[in-house]
């Protein structure tokens, strides 16, 4: 048999798609799922691989929607890499390009026929953090919510005008959520994402100005913050992403201001995407649908779920097991994360593309 095919044996096998959830195996035949549930006559016969999970949640790869890529193919490689290492199988970005490796995450283009937009009026100005009491404790120029609301009020204006469909990326208002949620209500053809920080953050996570706290937009109050869990949870928010930001050396080595706003989330998407789902007690199958296959069906993609014919893009997980994120470092560059030095919940064991090894670890 290939290096594409293998049996998985002893897993919690988890598809959002489908609300499965529950013990099996998993056979993997040519870079495509050949059966799923019991151990196939055929399967156990083969001179396969077998991979014992025991007991590891085995479910699709994970579908980021908002990764920014670096023009070299080779610094795209190593991104790629590091987000292979969080269970990603398949980002969309802005800016796609040809990456020639096996086994890396597939990139794929913003979906044909949908108007891909980050909401933001500039008339409102450069601010770097959350308009509001914390900006004026802060000294820092603050951008108010309007300059996000006020865009997505554009957007749904066209959207009912024209019926065509647009998609919201990066959402961190309560107030813009709340028209997105109107717009749905009304059949409007709108879908909108929210980023790893500004679920976890707030603009209290700024602190003495730390400089991996400045993103676009910028970290938002504790009530935005709690709109976006419950947006995400009732499905207003369809994808849940990395928000990766490709960074220098030295983008962060300046006072806050002054820094290049963004974050890497490389290596972080399945460990904060598994921190909200067990924090809002919804069914895993259920909560991680927001990385798996809610992103795949916005982006047109046959992954996202555990299904006979599907690709094998795969992620292995140990629900037990926290790890690390690396400590933050002058010119941390892809590590230059405001999770840095902080313990995450849920270790990727393993990511396979296609049944290509992405990334392994012991298990």
């Amino acid at each position: 048999m290939s290096a594409a095919s293998f049996l998985v044996v002893n897993a919690r096998l988890i598809d959002p798609g489908s609300g499965l959830d529950r013990p099996g195996a998993l056979w993997v035949r040519d870079g495509v799922i050949a059966a799923l549930g019991e151990v196939p006559a055929v399967a156990a016969a083969a001179p396969a691989r077998v991979i014992d999970a025991r007991g590891r949640a085995l479910l699709p790869g994970l579908v980021d929607l908002g990764f920014g890529l670096p023009a070299d193919a080779a610094d795209a490689r190593a991104h790629l890499a590091a987000a292979a290492r969080g269970g990603v199988t398949a980002v969309v970005s802005p800016d796609p390009m040809r990456v020639a490796a096996r086994g890396l995450p597939r990139i794929h283009a913003p979906p044909a026929g949908v108007a891909w937009l980050r909401p933001h009026d500039p008339a409102f100005g450069a601010g770097v953090v959350a308009a509001g009491a914390y900006a004026t404790r802060l000294g820092l120029a603050g951008l108010p919510e309007a300059a996000e609301v006020a865009a997505v009020q554009r957007v749904i204006a066209a959207v009912r005008t024209g019926r065509e469909p647009h998609h919201l990326a990066r959402l961190s208002t309560a107030a813009a959520l709340a028209q997105v949620r109107q717009a749905r209500a009304e059949g409007l053809p709108l879908s909108c994402d929210i980023g790893i920080n500004h679920l976890h953050l707030t603009e209290l996570d700024i602190g003495f100005y730390d400089a991996h706290c400045h993103l676009r937009p910028p970290l938002r109050t504790q009530r935005d913050r709690m709109a976006l869990a419950q947006g995400l949870a009732d499905g207003t928010i369809a994808a849940l992403v990395s928000d990766h930001t490709v960074l220098g050396p030295d983008d962060k080595l300046a006072p806050f201001a002054e820094t290049v706003p963004g974050a890497a989330g490389a290596g972080l998407l399945f460990s904060l995407a598994y921190k909200w789902a067990r924090d809002s007690g919804l069914p895993l199958s259920r909560a991680l649908a927001c990385v798996t296959s809610g992103p795949a069906a916005l982006a047109g993609l046959a992954g996202g779920r555990l299904a006979v014919g599907a690709p094998a893009d795969l992620c292995l997980a140990d629900l037990d097991d926290d790890w690390l994120a690396p400590p933050a470092a002058p010119g941390a560059g892809i590590a230059a994360t405001p999770f840095a030095g902080m313990m995450q919940p849920g270790r990727v064991c393993a990511t396979w593309v296609g049944g290509h090894p992405a990334w392994e670890t012991s298990f």
